[in-house]
């Protein structure tokens, strides 16, 4: 489970870094675009310590049963996500 976080964390800090090399936060300087960019969204960095290894834990589960139940939580969890957008 340990790559799954690998994985997340990894994806998040490379969209941050492409974040604060391309946006205009203001002139702080590489290291301090990047402090405010990560630090405005250490959310997504603490879900990803959670959402990381829990949905590669289903989807180890899922490949070894290949069944529907299984497979209902990563659908919803796909299909519902655009739902707080919303509101």
């Amino acid at each position: 489970m340990e790559s799954f976080l690998n994985a997340t964390l990894m994806a998040l800090s490379g969209f941050y870094l492409a974040f604060a090399l391309s946006a205009v936060l203001g002139d702080h300087g590489l290291a301090g675009d990047l402090d405010l960019a990560l630090s405005g969204n250490a959310r997504y960095f603490l879900a990803g310590l959670v959402s990381g290894p829990a949905l590669g834990a289903i989807g180890a589960w899922w490949n070894a049963r290949r069944s529907a139940p299984a497979s209902i939580g990563p659908g919803c969890s796909c299909s519902l996500s655009p739902l707080p957008s919303l509101s």
